[in-house]
């Protein structure tokens, strides 16, 4: 052998020893956070927690390796600097947090949150001066990170609630459509507005922070976790909302692993050691094969779904995808997405999903496959038993519905039903239109709407409704999903009831 190709085959041999250090370095995740706190407003707008709430979000944050960019008591002068260093910060690798504690305020239905010498006895000026959140997410779909989480612990109360030429200002924050692979997390549903708290931190971060450091939590859970907890604290007063949807997971703490270090390369390499592992490395294959799809009957799906103990409402996954009578693991066919075949089939679902006027619930049997009645009923309990014992719903009227950026649909419907006398007559109740998103998620179908408020004899309040999609039957657009539903109402007599219910969705 030559000697020239002696030393190829060693340099060779050098960048192919190497490689598995480059491809985990570069697997590195580039973590960065923007974090904004402002409380040092005029006179009685001030806030007593937002610079605490950032402070604390920033020292987490960094002890779980994110570069931090911090903001405290943001001017005016400084809205534009941060909006650039933001893009310019911004890789293709990147995961991004943005948090914000603060006045935050819908103008004409965009949403700004307010420097702290921002005019605020003018609404319009005001949103001149602030930093609108569509900046925000242009700037994320611009330079397109990995990963990016909006977090808004924004709307103490309404700053212009006082001024008569503000009229087009509105508490809360509306609704954003978020780019790809984006979530926003309200500390409050649209329109609502969050407790400042009688700690050093608000209500919504507080739970937050609990929750962050928690090793090994998937950011989904860490968002339900921290809803869950805001809404029992505040009793049901306060109930944080989320718009968008990752695809990938992301752990937030990944404890003793993110702590060790994977150095950008070695300080040194003996090239004659490494010439063995040549015919090794060019031998191994380059991508592994194709996992098996295995499928199983749908009445077997449903004997393995009588089974399951759904105790834990809020981790419910689901758990079979079937076409007709074939049915396979739901969160492995969601692995093969950027297949043809599950990229037509999602894209179809939500055409019939924005296509549709009316989602149908009855209650469902999995031991008789069918429906055991036409509609869905719960018991209430209060003074009003002495005319009625239920309450029934035929499902939901959709008003609208629009396709969102992350792969969802949003929507707004009105609740269909009423009260269910002894004679097993039923009245029907005027329902006002709710908020709802329909989304493919890693692991589940999700399918939720906001509070419900209807209005007949007496007022019956829904608390948010979520149903739990345990099979998506795609070819015959059919879900069975579990709902836990609980309301309250006053008229006649304190009410309250609800309960849970396994449930066959249609969409008509």
């Amino acid at each position: 052998m030559t000697h020239w190709l002696l030393r190829a085959l060693l340099v060779l041999a050098s960048l192919i020893y190497l490689c598995p250090l480059a491809v985990h370095a570069q697997a590195t995740e580039d973590r960065v956070a923007f974090i904004i706190g402002n409380g040092g407003y005029p006179k009685s707008l001030a806030l007593k927690n937002p610079l605490n709430d950032a402070t604390a979000i920033e020292k987490q944050l960094t002890s779980l390796g994110f570069e931090a960019k911090s903001y405290k008591d943001l001017k005016v002068a400084e809205v534009s600097g941060l909006r650039q260093q933001m893009e310019s910060r911004l890789k293709r690798n990147s995961v991004l947090f943005f948090y914000y504690a603060g006045h935050g305020v819908q103008i004409d239905g965009r949403n700004y949150l307010l420097p702290v010498d921002a005019t605020l006895n003018d609404g319009d000026k005001a949103s001149q001066e602030s930093l609108y959140l569509g900046d925000v997410l242009h700037a994320i779909e611009r330079m397109r990170p990995k990963i990016a989480v909006v977090i808004l612990d924004a709307c103490r109360d309404n700053p212009f609630k006082d001024q008569k030429n503000s009229a087009t200002a509105k508490q809360g924050l509306a609704r954003v459509d978020p780019p790809t692979s984006t979530v926003v997390f309200y500390a409050t549903r649209p329109g609502g507005t969050a407790q400042d708290g009688d700690y050093e931190n608000g209500v919504f971060t507080k739970a937050l922070l609990e929750e962050m450091v928690k090793p090994d939590q998937p950011l989904e859970v860490v968002f339900r976790r921290v809803s869950t907890a805001v809404f029992k604290t505040t009793k049901s007063e306060q109930e944080p909302w989320i718009e968008g949807v990752i695809r990938e997971e992301f752990i937030v703490n990944l404890g003793e692993k993110f702590s060790t270090p994977v150095p950008e390369t070695p300080e040194k390499v003996e090239v004659a050691t490494v010439a063995p592992p040549v015919l090794e490395a060019v031998t191994k294959p380059i991508l592994d094969e194709p996992k098996l799809v295995t499928t199983i009957a749908f009445n077997d799906a449903l004997q393995k779904l009588r089974s399951i103990k759904t105790s834990d409402v809020d981790n419910i996954p689901t758990y079979f995808a079937c076409d007709s009578d074939k049915c396979e693991n739901y969160k492995s066919w969601m692995e093969r997405y950027s297949s043809d075949e599950i990229q037509k089939v999602t894209t179809n679902t939500k055409e019939k999903v924005l296509a549709s006027k009316l989602v149908k619930m009855c209650e469902y049997s999995l031991e008789k496959n069918e429906c055991i009645s036409d509609d869905l009923r719960l018991p209430f309990y209060g003074m009003n038993l002495i005319v009625a014992n239920k309450v029934y719903t035929d499902g939901f009227s959709i008003e609208t519905a629009t396709l969102t950026k992350s792969g969802g649909v949003n929507f707004s419907a009105k609740f269909i039903g009423g009260a269910v006398f002894y004679t097993g007559s039923k009245t029907k109740s005027n329902c006002q239109p709710a908020d709802g998103k329909f989304e493919f998620e890693r692991d589940k179908v999700s399918i939720e709407s906001a509070r419900v408020t209807c209005l007949n004899n007496f007022t019956v309040s829904f608390n948010k409704s979520k149903l739990n999609v345990l099979l998506f039957n795609y070819s015959k657009n059919e879900y069975l999903a579990e709902i836990d539903l609980s309301f309250y109402g006053v008229g006649l007599g304190a009410v309250v009831g609800g309960g849970k219910k396994l449930v066959k969705i249609s969409f008509y």
